[in-house]
């Protein structure tokens, strides 16, 4: 069973924060912060859902301008993974941005990049070769897309 947008969402933004707690501070401290949020009651798959609480235990542990740069960098890169524009201001408040780009992410259907499966974007349906089966033989580039829309290039044998 395929996750929802939301679901995904919180998934990215969990793993973004704990990209950006390595990257910043190195893995031992990432795991030591995550072993701080689980004394404190949260596991880590509860971390997008208690992001007030995260950010909070990370004031408390860095400050709140250290915080602050973790949580900015683990929502400037979640706005790139959704392809969104990420010209906000550092003094801006973050919990903001955060609630517009799940908003639009949500009302919109946006999956974000890293997402790989073909089937969250064709119908399965529409990729089945004649024979029944994938048809492997995808052609390069963009232009090798096209003939997954719906009803353009097929023909009524079912072949491609």
């Amino acid at each position: 069973m395929r996750k929802s947008i939301a679901e995904v969402f919180e998934d990215t933004l969990n793993n973004l924060l704990g990209e950006a707690l390595e990257a910043m501070l190195g893995p031992k401290v990432r795991d030591e912060v995550y072993f701080v949020f689980w004394r404190r009651g949260i596991t880590k798959t509860n971390v997008p859902s208690q992001f007030d609480e995260v950010v909070s235990i990370l004031s408390d542990t860095f400050g709140a301008l250290g915080a602050k740069v973790i949580i900015y960098k683990a929502i400037a890169e979640l706005h790139r993974e959704y392809s969104q524009a990420t010209d906000f201001p550092f003094t801006g408040t973050l919990r903001d941005k955060l609630s517009m780009l799940y908003e639009l992410v949500v009302s919109n259907h946006i999956w974000p990049r890293h997402v790989e499966d073909a089937d969250s974007f064709f119908d399965r349906e529409s990729r089945i070769g004649g024979n029944g089966s994938p048809d492997d033989s995808i052609q390069a580039g963009w232009a090798g897309l096209y003939r997954y829309k719906r009803g353009v290039g097929s023909d009524p044998n079912g072949t491609w």
